[in-house]
């Protein structure tokens, strides 16, 4: 059976063309301006991004420095029966130190402590018992291990 010319009439009214869009989605013309709030965002944040990256960039390149621990005595504070002194370790360097060993010695008298975490630039204070009737102490680092 043939087909009605009906049917080739509704065939042939299809267009090869695609929609043309609706108005409402038509877009800006270029000579329309970004508002002044979006452009300083805008660059607000590359600003940031680079800095950032930047300062990454710098200390990932940088040598990194052993730890180096040093220990004083800051204070000496009385206590029943004897004293104790207030030891503060410092690590000078950047890497971590891990378990660090600190001694005092007052008059024939020997304490210790161990401290777990000393970061890279970081300080800690530890607490040490004194010899009866002394005010003073020798103190030292006794070691460290990296974490």
């Amino acid at each position: 059976m043939a087909p009605s010319s009906s049917a080739k009439a509704r065939s042939g009214s299809r267009s090869s063309s695609p929609p043309k869009p609706p108005a409402a989605r038509a877009s800006r013309p270029s000579s329309a301006k970004r508002p002044l709030l979006q452009v300083v965002a805008a660059a607000t944040g590359a600003v940031a991004t680079i800095g950032v990256m930047g300062v990454l960039a710098v200390d990932a390149l940088r040598p990194q420095a052993p730890a180096e621990i040093s220990a004083r005595i800051v204070a000496v504070k009385a206590a029943a029966p004897s004293s104790v002194a207030v030891v503060e370790l410092a690590n000078h360097g950047d890497e971590t130190a891990a378990q660090v060993r600190v001694g005092l010695r007052s008059g024939d008298h020997m304490s210790e402590a161990v401290v777990d975490y000393l970061p890279g630039r970081g300080r800690a204070v530890v607490y040490l018992p004194l010899a009866n009737g002394t005010a003073d102490g020798q103190v030292r680092v006794g070691g460290w291990s990296h974490p």
